[in-house]
């Protein structure tokens, strides 16, 4: 449901539409530049129709999926800025897995989140969540019916996102199969 909202929620100004062919899988990626566009997009919002109205927001989170994550760690361009430096011995050509932190992002992974797409956003501010019913759990009971003893847990969770311009997304990530 978080990963439907934030991708409702983005204004198409705030979206970078990649080609085929730059898909991060595909023969010409330019991941680093497109996630700085991206961050670009964030740092840049303006309220609509006014001059000089930048909304101040700073991204500091990328989400992507696993599947995506993979596709980074295989692309040179993004292994190349490891190479002949510090931090070298932290490749994810070598380290099979990319660090928690590039181009001042938290990288975040889901394995739930679809490929075609990646946010870059300032969390806490684009939006939460709330919960319509809070976690509650019942007292224990008899069910006699299957002989056992048991509990009802219920928690319903509402997402929202009320500041759409404190998210860029990428999309066409992933090449078509």
């Amino acid at each position: 449901r978080l990963f439907a909202a934030l991708n409702a929620a983005v204004p198409a100004g705030n979206t970078i539409t990649l080609g085929a062919g730059a898909e991060w899988d595909g023969t010409t990626p330019a991941i680093r530049n497109n996630v700085i566009d991206a961050m670009e997009l964030v740092r840049e919002a303006q309220v609509p129709n006014q001059d000089d109205s930048f909304l101040g927001f700073e991204p500091t989170i990328m989400v992507l999926s696993t599947r995506t994550a993979t596709s980074i760690m295989k692309d040179d361009d993004w292994r190349k800025a490891y190479e002949n430096s510090p931090l070298a011995n932290k490749n994810p050509f070598y380290t099979g897995q990319l660090e928690k932190q590039a181009l001042g992002l938290n990288i975040l992974t889901s394995r739930f989140m679809d490929d075609d797409f990646v946010f870059v956003l300032e969390p806490k501010t684009v939006g939460g969540y709330s919960d319509e019913r809070p976690l509650q759990t019942s007292p224990t009971y008899e069910d006699r019916d299957r002989e056992i003893w048991r509990s009802n847990v219920v928690r319903r969770t509402a997402v929202f996102v009320d500041q759409p311009y404190a998210i860029a997304k990428i999309a066409n990530v992933k090449a078509a199969a």
